[in-house]
Order: C-alpha cells, then structure tokens, then sequence
C-alpha cells in the first residue's frame, strides 16, 4: 500500500514538473504565437480566421483522454516536444480541458458538444478531438507515444510552408495494388502526428467526415461506441483519416486521387495544398514499406506504437 501511494506521489510530481515546464514554455517562447480571432456560423466547421496563414502556428498538441494516470514514459517523450521547440506554445488536454476547448472555439456548433459528451469510447474522442484542434486553431497534433527528433522549425521550407494547409507522412505503403488484409487498402496515411493551418479544407473535410461517421454510431440510447477495433479506424482512426483526405484532394484538384498516389513517395509529394511525406520521417522503424531504421537522415519524429497497443489490449478485453 505504501509502495503504491508512493508511486503514484512520484508521478504527480513528474505531471507537476511538466506542468510547470510548459506553463513557462507559453509564457516566454521564443516566438509566441498568438490565438486568432476566429468566427463561425451555424452548421458549418470551417473557421474564418482573421491572420497570416502562410505560416503553420507554432503550436503542439496532444492529449490524454480516459481515467488512466498519466505514467513517467509518456511524460518523457512529451518533454522532447517542448525542449527540442522552445519557440513552440504547447498544450495538452484532458476529458475536461478538451470539453472545454469545443465549447469555446465551436460555440455554434452544438452538435459537436452533443457527440463529444454522447462519446464513451476515450480512443474515439482522442481522434476527434485532434481533428478540431487542428481545426480551430492549427498546429502541430502528435500523440503522447511519440518524441521529436528534429525540430518542427526544419521539418518545411519557408516557401513550402505557404504553398500547403496540410502536412501528413505515410504509415504503411505495399507499394503494389495489393490490400493489406488487416488494414483494408494497400497504402494509409498517419494519423498520429498531423501539422495543419487553421481552417484547413482538407481538416475540414475530415472533421465534417468524422463527425458524420460518430452520429452513425450513436443510434443507441447509451451514447457513441465502436463495437470493435476496426470500427475505430472505420469511424475516428488513420483509415478514415485516409479516405477522407484522397476524397478532398480530389475535390481541391478534380483530379481521382487514389491510394496509388500515396505510393513509392521518396520525397516530400505536393498533392494540391497537401505535402505528403515519405514514410520514414514520420514511421521510421518498421520492418515494411521501405521503413529506414531509427536515427535515419529523414527521421523527424518517432513513434513508439504504445498508444495503438493500449487501446487495442482494451478493446480485446
């Protein structure tokens, strides 16, 4: 027993010190980026923000949603955001902080706070909610199981940066025409780490797609669930993440785009305002789809599957 408390006093003051690091990392960035005013009308999701867009906000998200305590490993890795991008604003949301964040930044879209408190599955919520932080306010969104390994201010060129509303790397690509069978499509976008300029179309898309995809789910008096693991990809997750970005690139160029597109990508790709990234920058260490090993010369993030292992342990059970 007091083994236990002791355990869980460390931690509280490992969340603390974190706390307190990111608090003072707001308050004296480097290169403070200040909130947009921002405006919306009923029954759309797409902002109107009054600000320069040719630049992403120098911003980073994440968010740990449920009751489980926030443990020493995922603190770790959020430090190396916040120390590797000192000009770099940084937030990090829970349940109540990101009910909090909607209500603000959405306040004419009730029907967003209506799926987000019929929601129960915290999995579907920690993908909805990165979505329209991305949104509203733009960004970085990386997940806690990631850490940075180069800083955000290398990862695009100053005129690639005016160019694109979007950045998002490959997770898996069979670099053929055959589907993955666990995954559904034969090459997928990550959705673990997602830069974005607020109001970006493409973000739009997807929240609008999501959102969409949750109301189909919450036929029930009990609120939102995803019955199984691939109904949260289906629904929230990087295969609807997917989809739906081929779907509005097709629209921005009125050209098909297909998962074929996403495929043999070596360099940085530009797909209307849509900078797609070899997977290696992104997901760097997997034994498939021409991965390099950690510490690569493209690596810009890792990251460490724990969160997908997580969840997916919780939904076996």
């Amino acid at each position: 027993m007091w083994m236990n408390r002791t355990s869980r006093s460390r931690r509280s003051i490992l969340l603390l010190a974190l706390a307190s690091l990111l608090s003072l990392t707001l308050i004296v960035g480097l290169h403070p980026c200040q909130r947009k005013d921002v405006y919306y009308i009923a029954n759309e999701s797409r902002p109107s923000s009054i600000g320069n867009d040719t630049v992403f906000p120098h911003k980073v998200w994440q968010t740990w949603q449920g009751n489980k305590q926030l443990e020493d490993e995922p603190l770790r890795l959020a430090r190396t955001w916040v120390e590797m991008n000192p000009g770099y604003g940084y937030e990090l949301l829970t349940d109540d902080s990101a009910r909090s964040y909607i209500t603000k930044t959405f306040p004419y879209r009730a029907d967003i706070l209506q799926i987000w408190d019929r929601t129960l599955d915290y999995i579907l919520r920690a993908d909805l909610i990165r979505y329209l932080v991305l949104l509203g306010d733009g960004g970085l969104y990386t997940d806690m199981d990631t850490d940075c390994t180069r800083p955000i201010s290398e990862w695009l060129s100053d005129e690639k940066a005016k160019a694109v509303d979007l950045v998002v790397g490959i997770e898996f690509d069979t670099r053929s025409d055959d589907v993955r069978a666990d995954m559904d499509a034969a090459a997928q976008l990550c959705s673990w780490s997602i830069m974005a300029k607020p109001g970006s179309r493409h973000i739009q898309h997807v929240t609008d797609t999501v959102l969409a995809r949750l109301q189909e789910l919450g036929n029930t008096p009990a609120g939102i669930h995803a019955p199984s693991i691939d109904d949260v990809l289906r629904t929230t997750g990087p295969r609807v993440f997917t989809n739906a970005l081929l779907s509005s690139m097709s629209k921005q160029i009125v050209v098909p785009i297909t998962t074929r597109n996403l495929s043999y990508i070596e360099e940085p790709k530009v797909i209307g305002s849509v900078s797609i990234l070899p997977i290696s920058l992104f997901a760097s260490g997997q034994e498939h789809s021409a991965s390099k090993p950690w510490g690569n010369e493209q690596q810009l993030l890792s990251h460490h599957w724990s969160g997908f292992h997580t969840w997916k342990v919780d939904y076996d059970h």
